[in-house]
């Protein structure tokens, strides 16, 4: 009887083990799946960096603060081709609804360049077509070169002078059609044109007189007033991979005080976009013109002619190389991906310079070739390096905007 009793208990207690395990497993083979994945959501840890990547993840981040913050922000850029390296303080204000933005900007470099201004923006002004802008700045320029007009200017010829523009504006843009957006702006432009302040080049106005530099000896302010239009079909603007854009801009500049500077600038520019192995490896072409034009009797000033050489048309060539009244030039880049983040690319540039369309000519061509790299955070271009050479040597540029 205590062998009964005994052998009883354990067959109730491996009965109620059983009921309970088959109460606990899942019923069907799904919820047994899901069973197991909540079991191993538990028992994985997560997969964190090193202290190392941790830091430079928080540095990037205070830096990105710094340099993109919404309020305040450190500028780098965005002064001349010749300015060298330039940074300063930005400040924005918008309002809740976003209809009303004021930016301010104070921005220095270490050629003695600076821009200091404010603006006063509308945006979506009607159904988020319409934009309104006010703008009030000031730009010194005290080291521009100038070598002389035309496009066999010689090198040796180098001398600078000073330029200042105080502009007061008011603009409007229209976004018409999705890829389709014109602007029309008029404005004040008050003019200083004077001695360079270089010490290791002789002063444009003790070189050069006004037959070689017009208006070196007189200038006079203008009022400025033109529309353009885009057409827009790239995948995104600021550092596109494959699509097609051409804009187009006039500017009549009236002369107040001497009728004899007075004339009318065209601009025009096409760009195109090849993408291949998909779009790690890129084509871009670029062609561009500036183009004067005024009566018989009327001269352009050679502080306001069209000029090539610099970081944006012929990079092999300093700044400002070649000044006439037209310019017009192609930029050609391989650009491949080398890593998230950093293309490389290869390019060439031509151009020229020349006083009337008749006298275009190919023999007198400018051309280079170079390579760079492209830092970008996939959807903007941060920086970029480039190295150009030509027959005049060669020219290494760091700029914060992009080619073209």
């Amino acid at each position: 009887m205590k062998y009964f009793a005994v052998c009883l208990a354990i067959t109730f207690a491996f009965c109620a083990e059983l009921k309970a395990q088959n109460a606990s497993a899942p019923a069907t083979r799904a919820e047994q799946i899901e069973s197991e994945q909540a079991a191993k959501a538990k028992a994985v840890s997560p997969d964190l960096p090193d202290p190392a990547e941790q830091r430079f993840v928080e540095v990037e981040n205070d830096v990105r603060h710094v340099l993109q913050g919404s309020n305040v922000r450190l500028q780098l850029g965005g002064l001349p081709t010749p300015s060298g390296f330039a940074l300063g303080p930005a400040v924005q204000w918008q309002n809740s609804q976003d209809t009303l933005r004021v930016n301010s900007w104070a921005i220095g470099s270490v050629k003695q360049f600076y821009s200091v201004g404010t603006g006063l923006e509308l945006p979506r002004l009607t159904s988020q077509r319409l934009d309104v802008t006010l703008r009030a700045a000031h730009l010194d320029m005290p080291r521009l070169d100038f070598y002389g007009q035309g496009p066999n200017s010689l090198k040796s010829n180098r001398t600078d002078y000073r330029r200042e523009d105080t502009w007061l504006d008011a603009g409007v843009d229209w976004r018409a059609l999705r890829h389709v957006k014109a602007h029309c702006k008029a404005g004040q432009l008050w003019l200083n044109v004077g001695p360079g302040t270089s010490d290791s080049v002789t002063s444009t106005n003790l070189k050069f007189g006004p037959d070689q530099a017009p208006g070196i000896d007189v200038q006079t302010n203008y009022f400025v007033g033109g529309c353009g239009v885009g057409f827009d079909f790239r995948d995104r603007p600021e550092f596109p991979r494959t699509g097609t854009a051409l804009f187009l801009d006039y500017r009549r500049y009236q002369a107040e005080e001497l009728s004899i500077n007075s004339f009318h600038q065209a601009t025009g520019s096409v760009e195109q976009y090849i993408p291949f192995f998909n779009e790690k490896r890129v084509i871009a072409l670029h062609a561009a013109a500036n183009m004067t034009f005024n009566n018989h009797n009327q001269v352009v000033p050679f502080y306001m002619m069209p000029t090539l050489g610099g970081f944006n048309d012929l990079r092999g060539y300093r700044p400002l190389r070649f000044y006439d009244d037209n310019a017009a030039w192609v930029n050609a880049e391989y650009r491949w991906e080398v890593s998230t983040g950093l293309d490389l690319a290869v390019f060439g540039d031509a151009g020229e310079v020349f006083h009337r369309p008749s006298q275009f000519s190919l023999s007198n061509i400018q051309n280079d070739i170079g390579f760079g790299l492209r830092f970008n955070n996939q959807r903007n271009l941060v920086f970029r390096i480039d190295t150009g050479f030509s027959r005049e040597g060669f020219q290494v540029w760091v700029e914060f905007n992009k080619i073209f």
